[in-house]
């Protein structure tokens, strides 16, 4: 599964607080496919049937990704760069 950075997950809850209240609404990993990159894009949606949920420590819904996407970003880090202001992908490292 993705894990997240501690600083990832305090910018993903700023982001749901800025952009809805809404509290069935969370943050959807996507593919975006019109990209050459196949680049991950972040959207508001509701949760679906079969989706991988990451809660609050409230236990509010926080990021959503398809049971198709969740395979593929096995071994990822998703973490926020301050100086681009940015979410990144990063494969884990193994040692």
């Amino acid at each position: 599964m993705l894990e997240l950075t501690s600083l990832a997950t305090m910018k993903l809850m700023e982001t749901l607080r800025e952009h809805t209240h809404d509290p069935h609404l969370a943050i959807r990993i996507t593919v975006n496919s019109s990209s050459r990159s196949r680049s991950l894009d972040l959207v508001l949606d509701n949760e679906k049937s079969g989706d991988f949920i990451v809660k609050t420590t409230a236990g509010m819904n926080l990021l959503l990704i398809q049971s198709n996407l969740a395979p593929r970003l096995e071994g990822y880090i998703l973490d926020y760069e301050e100086a681009m202001n940015d979410f990144t992908l990063e494969e884990m490292t193994r040692h």
